[in-house]
């Protein structure tokens, strides 16, 4: 009896301790329906590496690696042939890279004009950094409510699909819109020259004709000597005295594309998704010196998150 309880006590705690050893490496590691992933970066800047964090902290996967399409070495065909579950692009250049992946789901961050690339790709999806002229315009009035003539100038040959939808939004809002085409940077001075009691702000687009270190420099002054404000796509503009920017969040944008993973819907519905999320940065120094109304809500912060789903 004593012989056959002491047999039975071994192989019971036995049992006992690959039932924990079981449990302990399920803690410990990650589950096998966790997809793992590649993820190629045009460059390891900041904005990509907080889109990166985003992702990892909603996609519910194994990011394996991290490569720089600028760093020497790089090589697409040593990435195939460990067969990722998936590719992740963070910028443009990585996602022009990543399309030699034929048969695997290709994710992208951080890129503007996605669909113009992706075109052909029915493996590719992710998050657009562009925010639709609808939700911008819509943006523009929530802070500055008074804005009822807003300028604006830009290369047809870079922003005139987008220019056409935010003609039809701003309507819709009241407003309306002092167009200013031009085809070279020389141009824009003169323009500026032209509107300037035409307009209650000025909206920059990122054009690359119009956004050039001159320019920016002559439209700040001109914001100051004409008090009109001017409404743009980044801080580094409202550090330089404009009155307020409508920008996406690197790490939400990450965020977002990670949520498409895993919520394993992804490009089932659609190839192009927009920011749910932008940031609305305030210069209430430029606003104060200008005497202009800024809407409460924005009176007591620096900037705000904003879903952008309020402006549908």
């Amino acid at each position: 009896m004593f012989k056959y309880f002491l047999g039975y006590s071994v192989m019971g705690g036995f049992l006992i301790l690959v039932a924990v050893s079981l449990v302990l490496f399920m803690i410990y590691v990650s589950p096998a329906s966790a997809l793992d992933v590649t993820v190629i970066e045009s460059s390891a800047i900041k904005p990509y590496e907080d889109a990166i964090k985003g992702f990892e902290s909603a996609c519910n996967c194994n990011i394996k690696r991290v490569i720089p399409v600028d760093r020497s070495g790089f090589n697409i065909e040593e990435i195939k042939s460990s067969r990722p579950g998936m590719v992740v692009a963070v910028g443009q250049e990585a996602l022009t890279t990543a399309l030699a992946f034929k048969d695997i789901p290709v994710v992208y961050m951080m890129v503007l004009n996605p669909s113009a690339i992706i075109q052909g790709h029915d493996n590719v999806f992710g998050v657009s950094m562009e925010i639709p002229a609808a939700r911008q315009i819509a943006s523009f009035v929530d802070v500055f409510p008074w804005v009822k003539r807003l300028g604006v100038i830009y290369n047809p040959a870079n922003k005139d699909v987008f220019m056409k939808d935010a003609a039809q939004s701003a309507k819709r809002r009241g407003v309306v819109l002092v167009e200013k085409k031009v085809q070279s940077p020389k141009e824009v001075p003169s323009v500026l020259q032209s509107i300037r009691d035409k307009i209650d702000a000025l909206w920059i687009l990122p054009d690359v004709t119009v956004v050039t270190p001159e320019n920016i420099e002559f439209i700040m002054l001109y914001s100051i000597e004409s008090n009109i404000p001017v409404i743009t796509f980044t801080d580094r503009h409202v550090a330089l005295g404009a009155v307020m920017s409508l920008n996406i969040d690197p790490y939400e944008i990450g965020r977002q594309a990670g949520g498409l993973i895993a919520s394993g819907t992804g490009h089932i519905k659609k190839q192009v998704y927009e920011a749910s999320i932008a940031r609305v940065s305030v210069n209430q120094i430029a606003a104060l010196k200008m005497a202009i109304a800024v809407n409460e809500r924005f009176k007591n912060s620096g900037f705000a998150k904003i879903a952008m789903d309020v402006y549908e």
